[in-house]
């Protein structure tokens, strides 16, 4: 599936859980999970978080990786590591319950940060991230540079291109 504009989850949530322990997904990040409202929640390999997928994007990147598998033994250990610390999910209206295995993982107890990472979401303890503040222009800068997005030029500086032209021509 290619990510629009329209579809991208960017920004960030705080919230509640509800008094089952559901959580509840944003309207505006709602097109991009599609009729079925399937998720994947598995564990941030890399930071203290959940991250939840849209079943058809994870089930494209699990057909290559099982292709892959027939050639690399490795990978497929690590494929029965991922599908053993994953839930599938299904959104009802806008909601889901999260396993309270993943929850701890996570260190959420009742509230929630839920941050939009372009192609999925990452569901953070807000004490574990912190309150929502400026972001870092520098650092932006130097991610955007890094994906070759928005404007940012391969050396991560682009405010040497606008400042090159900001006047020019008058």
């Amino acid at each position: 599936k290619t990510v629009t504009a329209q579809e991208a989850l960017v920004g960030r949530y705080d919230l509640k859980l509800d008094k089952d322990r559901r959580l509840t997904i944003p309207d505006e990040w709602m097109p991009y999970f599609g009729e079925s409202g399937r998720v994947v929640a598995v564990p941030d390999p890399h930071e203290r978080c959940i991250d939840i997928v849209p079943a058809d994007l994870m089930e494209k990147e699990l057909d290559r990786l099982r292709t892959e598998a027939k050639k690399d033994a490795g990978l497929s250990d690590a494929l029965r590591v991922i599908g053993s610390a994953a839930e599938q999910l299904v959104l009802d209206r806008h909601s889901i319950r999260i396993s309270d295995k993943l929850l701890e993982y996570a260190g959420i107890e009742d509230r929630v940060a839920l941050l939009g990472a372009v192609r999925m979401i990452q569901v953070w303890s807000p004490d574990t991230l912190g309150p929502d503040e400026p972001f870092d222009a520098e650092k932006l800068a130097s991610d955007l540079a890094k994906v070759g997005g928005c404007g940012a030029s391969g050396n991560g500086r682009s405010d040497e291109n606008e400042q090159g032209t900001a006047g020019g021509g008058d």
